[in-house]
C-alpha cells in the first residue's frame, strides 16, 4: 500500500509540547490535499474485499463446508 501525501499549511509554531485540541489549530491542511485525501479513501472503498483473493489454509467455515460436501460431518 502507497504511503498517503498531505500538504498542511502551518500557521503557528509552539516552542512547547501541546494538547491535540490546541495543535491542531495551529495548521491547516490544503484544499487540494484534502479532495486527494478523500478521493484515495473513496478508492479504497471501491476496491476488492482484502479477503477475496486469500489462497491457502481454509477458514473454519470453508473446512465445514468442505467436510459437509464431501459426506463428513453434520448434514
Amino acid at each position: 500500500m502507497r504511503a498517503a501525501n498531505h500538504l498542511i499549511q502551518v500557521l503557528q509554531r509552539s516552542k512547547t509540547p501541546q494538547s491535540a485540541g490546541v495543535a491542531q489549530t495551529l495548521w491547516r491542511e490544503t484544499p487540494e490535499s484534502r479532495l486527494a485525501r478523500e478521493q484515495a479513501a473513496n478508492l479504497r472503498q471501491l476496491g476488492p474485499e482484502p479477503e477475496r483473493d486469500r489462497h491457502g489454509r481454509p477458514t473454519k467455515h470453508e473446512r465445514r463446508q468442505l467436510d459437509r460436501l464431501q459426506g463428513h460431518g453434520d448434514p
